[in-house]
């Protein structure tokens, strides 16, 4: 497997770690059927795809809460990964619920965010690059992050 970091922009840095892919080389193995999900404290949003070309299928996406177990979910075949994790502070901020709410948890995109989550998943499955994908979940971020009520700078700090 390839696996692939990318730093998010100077306005997201507080609240994601890092973008990330995970490609396998269709000629070396058959498709995976299982997605394997390591114990973490991050949150984070993965889309999966059938091949690593540029318009492969998406076949699934998903959000990851916090976990202290490896788990092991059944999907359909597929070949590349593209993702983003978030500092575990940041998913108040971001999404408006306490983090421990996605403890464990392991949930459709779309039935995490709702309409925003069928539109993120429309336009990333269109996106045909990484570097496209980075920016249409950027700015779908920096847009949540306008629009949020103005925060305790101070409690946010002894948070962090």
């Amino acid at each position: 497997m390839k696996y692939s970091v990318f730093p998010p922009c100077e306005e997201l840095k507080e609240f994601i770690s890092h973008f990330w892919t995970g490609t396998w080389e269709v000629s070396e193995r058959g498709p995976n059927t299982s997605q394997y999900i390591v114990a973490s404290s991050m949150t984070e949003i993965t889309f999966v795809f059938s091949g690593a070309k540029r318009h492969s299928e998406m076949v699934c996406s998903s959000v990851q809460g916090h976990t202290n177990l490896p788990i092991r979910y059944s999907v359909d075949g597929y070949y590349h990964l593209f993702g983003v994790c978030f500092h575990s502070y940041a998913v108040p901020g971001l999404f408006n619920i306490p983090s421990s709410e996605l403890n464990q948890q392991f949930i459709s995109l779309d039935t995490f965010l709702g309409k925003d989550g069928r539109i993120l998943n429309e336009k990333i499955a269109l996106a045909t690059s990484t570097e496209q994908r980075i920016s249409i979940l950027s700015n779908y971020f920096l847009s949540k992050l306008r629009n949020q009520p103005l925060e305790d700078k101070l409690i946010s700090e002894v948070i962090k």
